[in-house]
């Protein structure tokens, strides 16, 4: 067993670890929680309750639908051995 990693997978956990509260302030301070998000969501609703939709009006410039034939029954191969053999 590899003694070496999991001494350093200890440390590096271990400094993550001390480094915590440091990185909770700075996420406290500039997190976007303390940016008031209220008011841009209600911004966007506002915006989207006044657009008007705009009915669907076909212009008739759909093609026509098509109707493709494909074959049903398939000519049987060689074996796979047979057809590697073919390629040598």
């Amino acid at each position: 067993m590899n003694n070496g990693h999991f001494t350093s997978t200890y440390y590096s956990v271990r400094d993550v670890g001390a480094e915590m509260p440091e990185k909770r302030t700075l996420w406290a301070k500039h997190s976007p929680r303390s940016i008031p998000l209220c008011l841009p969501l209600a911004e966007l609703r506002a915006t989207i309750a006044m657009t008007t939709l705009q009915e669907y009006i076909p212009k008739g410039e759909t093609p026509q639908k098509v109707q493709f034939q494909y074959p049903t029954k398939l000519s049987r191969t060689e074996t796979h051995e047979t057809l590697i053999a073919a390629l040598r």
